[in-house]
């Protein structure tokens, strides 16, 4: 009798240890897929951040004239600030306080 009693407290302990993670709501970063505007604003900026240091390069290397840099780097700068402010409006960080803050 002892040992029925036991084995079944066994068995119900090992049937929720497994079935009780899939009887939980799902925890949001599970869902790795589900991209949100402030990731979407992130990635974006870190692109025109890169961009901005390959305009940089390719003027040093002679792969660019001045003029073309300037506009190209003058609209990219633009880009970055704009990022900036809807990142902060989503963060509520002052754009001014952000870390890789865009220098001209």
């Amino acid at each position: 009798m002892i040992w029925t009693l036991i084995l079944v407290v066994v068995v119900l302990g090992v049937a929720a240890g497994v079935l009780l993670p899939f009887l939980r709501p799902g925890e949001p970063w599970e869902t790795p897929n589900k991209e949100t505007e402030l990731d979407r604003l992130l990635a974006e900026k870190q692109r025109t951040m890169r961009t901005l240091k390959d305009l940089d390069q390719e003027r040093l290397a002679g792969l660019m004239s001045e003029k073309d840099h300037v506009e190209a780097r003058e609209e990219y700068l633009e880009r970055a600030v704009e990022l900036n402010r809807k990142i902060a409006s989503l963060t509520g960080v002052d754009p001014t306080r952000m870390s890789d803050a865009v220098a001209s």
